[in-house]
Order: structure tokens, then sequence, then C-alpha cells
């Protein structure tokens, strides 16, 4: 039996967040995902479109009944090794947890997030950029840290991935992910009809587990990662895209067990060339 006071936290797990959207304190949904994301030198936290606009992204519409729309959220992060040092018992996770708030607009109501230029809320993602200053204080770790990526025969359809997020809030320890199995259903190197990239996964991931990174994992093969700015060999994990939401059929309420991912390459797009947040009410 492993030693109780001691933790073996899985570094992806560091990369995933709980975030509960907020109209000024009130909590106006159950949750979502949220995950870092690093370019440049730069840090991101990366979610969907509706969770962060709030709004349905087919209809523009408010997600929420009362027509609340969030203007910040909150999560809960693991503390750095320093909180650690001060708290060295077995349940120093639970007991310690810091909260970050952060702002999803700016002082004149405007977005502080960033969407596709050109698809606007159509590709259902949506980047914030983040002060690195504030994960001085907690455990994280990026989810693209993976320099090497998987051959495109080894990620194509039938391959196994992992949706890490918090399904209907459940967690480890009240802030740890969960790793839900899944496999790829459909192609992924093959667009849409409107020459989008996004693939489907057949599973069942569920609320709350929008936002999430979707990775490929082998872990019999070892691959350079940056983890806390030092290359280290870690399990091939690689980020492959955002979770979105289960497929919905229109004139049917028959749950396929299929989930929307899109293409983790629309993460650059926006960072390198997003405008900032707007919606189109149809």
């Amino acid at each position: 039996m492993a030693n109780s006071e001691q933790f073996y936290v899985d570094a992806y797990s560091l990369s995933s967040f709980h975030v509960a959207p907020m109209y000024n304190e009130i909590k106006i949904s159950n949750g979502a995902t949220a995950f870092l994301y690093k370019r440049n030198e730069r840090a991101f936290l990366i979610s969907n479109w509706h969770v962060f606009s709030g709004r349905n992204r087919f209809s523009g519409q408010p997600l929420n009944t009362n027509g609340a729309i969030p203007n910040k959220f909150v999560f809960p992060v693991i503390p750095s090794s320093k909180y650690v040092n001060e708290n060295p018992d077995s349940n120093f996770l639970l007991k310690t947890q810091i909260s970050i708030s952060y702002n999803l607009l700016n002082e004149y109501g405007e977005p502080n997030w960033q969407q596709h230029a050109v698809h606007g809320q159509e590709i259902d993602i949506a980047i914030l950029e983040i002060n690195p200053q504030l994960l001085l204080d907690c455990r994280h770790h990026f989810a693209n840290s993976c320099v090497e990526k998987f051959p495109n025969q080894m990620g194509t359809v039938g391959a196994q991935a992992f949706v890490v997020g918090f399904p209907l809030a459940i967690s480890t320890l009240g802030i740890l992910p969960i790793w839900k199995g899944v496999s790829i259903a459909s192609e992924r190197f093959v667009p849409d009809k409107n020459g989008i990239f996004r693939f489907l996964i057949d599973g069942l991931a569920m609320e709350g587990m929008s936002g999430s990174p979707v990775y490929l994992r082998n872990t019999l093969i070892g691959a350079k990662t940056l983890i806390e700015g030092n290359d280290q060999i870690f399990p091939f994990t690689e980020l492959v895209g955002v979770y979105s939401g289960r497929l919905k059929v229109s004139g049917t309420d028959t749950n396929t067990y299929l989930g929307e991912v899109w293409d983790v390459s629309y993460v650059d797009e926006i960072i390198d060339t997003g405008i900032r947040g707007s919606y189109v009410i149809k």
C-alpha cells in the first residue's frame, strides 16, 4: 500500500480546473472545465465559447434560465510546494485549497476572452490570457507540454482517448479531475462540409466536462515533456482537442453517446489571430 503521507499526482491532472461561472457573487451554473495552455511564453485558460459567454452557440441566447451572463469565474487550485512544506500531513490538498477568481469582462463590460476570428461562435473554443503571476502559488501543468506527437495513424479513428475534466462536478479530493476513457469515433483528419476540423468521440462524457482537454496517451512509451520548466520523460500524452458536449440530433431526444471535440489547432489560431468575444442571436 502506498504511503498515505505521500501523493503522486499525474502532471496532466494539474492542467484541468473546475470553473464556476459567476454573475458577481452568484453561481449561475453547475460549472465546467478549463485547462492551462502555453504559447510563446504566454499563459492561457482554454474552455468552450459557450462556457465563457454563457450562451448557446447555436442560438446566441443565454444558457441560464434567468438570463444571467457570467462576468467572472472562480476555480480551486492545488497549493504550490511552499504550502506543502507548511502542511505536511496527508490531507493538505483538501485542507489548503486556494481559489482563483478571474474577470471575464473588463470595466466597460467587454469580454476579456477571445474567439475565432473567422468562425466566431461556430467553433466552440474560447481563450483567456492570464497573468502567469497567478500561477506562482499553485501546482500547475500546461496541457500542451508534450513536445512530441503521435504518428497520425496511431491517433485516428478507433484509438483510445481521454477526456480530463469534472463530470457532474465529480473529482478527487474536491480538486483533481476525472480521466474519462473514450474512443475516437470519426475521422480526425477529414473536415466537415464547412471545412472545420472536429471529430466525434464515443463514450458518456457528462455535464461539467465541457471545455475539457482531450488527450491521446500511451503509458508504455516515454516522451519528452516540459514539467515545471524541465525536460522529463513522461508517458506519451498528446493534446488533440477541446471537448464541447454531447452531440444532439435535431428532432430527437435520443442520446447518441457521441461527443464533439474541436481540433487543438484552433487554440493556436485564436491565440495568434483571435478577436474579442462576441455573439450573434440566431
